[in-house]
C-alpha cells in the first residue's frame, strides 16, 4: 500500500481503539476534586505515557514475534480478531473489561497520582491499542526501504496526533460530555466501533491472504 493509504488506515485505527469518549468519562471520575491546572497536568502525563508505551511495543513487536516464533500473518489475524471484538463491544455500548475492571477503577480512586496508572496504562495504552500498533507495524512495506521508513514515520505521527487530540478531549471532557449528553456519546462510540470493525476485518483478510500460498502447498502435498 502507498504511504497515503497507510496513514489513512493507521490514524483512524489508533484514534478509535484509544476510545477517547470512554477515556474522558474515566478521566472525570479519576480527577474528581482536582483543580483545572492539576487535571491538565494529569492529562498531559497520561498521553505522554501512552505514546511511549505504544511506540515501544511497535518497535519491540518484531523481537516478540521472533522470540515466540510467531508469523506476521498469524498475528495479523489474531490482532484483527481482538480489534473486531473491541469494535463490536463499542457498537453494542458494552464496557470493555479488557482494559480495566471495576475493582481496579475503585482502587484507582484512592491513588494520589492516576496519570500513569490507570490513565496512561491501561485505559489509553491497553491491550487493544498495543495490539493495533503491532499489527500496523506488520503492514509496513518491506520491499522498499524508503516507503517503509515513511510508513513507520506515519505510524509514529498517527500515535502522536491521536494522543494530542485525546489530550484536548480530556482537558475539555466536562464541557464536551455536557454538550454531547449520553445519547451523543453513544452515537459517537458506535460510529468509532463501526470504523474499528471494518479496519479489523481488513487486517484479518490481509493475514488470510498471506497464508493462502501456505495452505495451497499443504493441499498439494496431501
Amino acid at each position: 500500500m502507498t504511504v497515503a493509504e497507510y496513514l489513512f488506515i493507521a490514524f483512524p485505527a489508533i484514534f478509535v481503539i484509544l476510545n477517547p469518549f470512554s477515556a474522558a468519562s474515566s478521566f472525570l471520575i479519576l480527577t474528581t476534586g482536582n483543580d483545572e491546572r492539576s487535571k491538565n497536568d494529569i492529562a498531559k502525563r497520561a498521553c505522554i505515557t501512552a505514546f511511549f508505551v505504544l511506540i515501544v511495543f511497535a518497535i519491540a513487536g518484531h523481537f516478540i514475534f521472533n522470540m515466540f516464533n510467531i508469523t506476521i500473518s498469524a498475528f495479523r489475524i489474531a490482532g484483527g480478531i481482538i480489534m473486531f471484538t473491541i469494535g463490536l463491544s463499542m457498537l453494542q455500548l458494552q464496557p470493555q473489561r479488557i482494559k480495566q475492571t471495576e475493582e481496579e477503577m475503585e482502587e484507582s480512586l484512592h491513588k494520589t497520582d492516576v496519570a500513569i496508572v490507570p490513565l496512561g496504562i491501561p485505559l489509553l495504552s491497553g491491550p487493544g491499542a498495543i495490539t493495533t500498533v503491532m499489527v500496523l507495524m506488520t503492514e509496513i512495506d518491506k520491499t522498499s526501504l524508503l516507503i517503509g521508513i515513511m510508513q513507520m514515520a506515519c505510524l509514529v505521527l498517527s500515535c502522536a496526533l491521536s494522543l494530542v487530540l485525546i489530550y484536548y478531549i480530556l482537558t475539555h471532557s466536562g464541557k464536551m460530555l455536557d454538550i454531547l449528553k449520553v445519547t451523543g456519546v453513544g452515537v459517537m462510540t458506535r460510529i468509532m466501533g463501526l470504523i474499528l470493525t471494518v479496519i479489523a476485518t481488513q487486517f484479518v483478510i490481509n493475514g488470510v491472504k498471506d497464508l493462502l500460498p501456505e495452505f495451497a502447498k499443504l493441499l498439494s502435498h496431501s
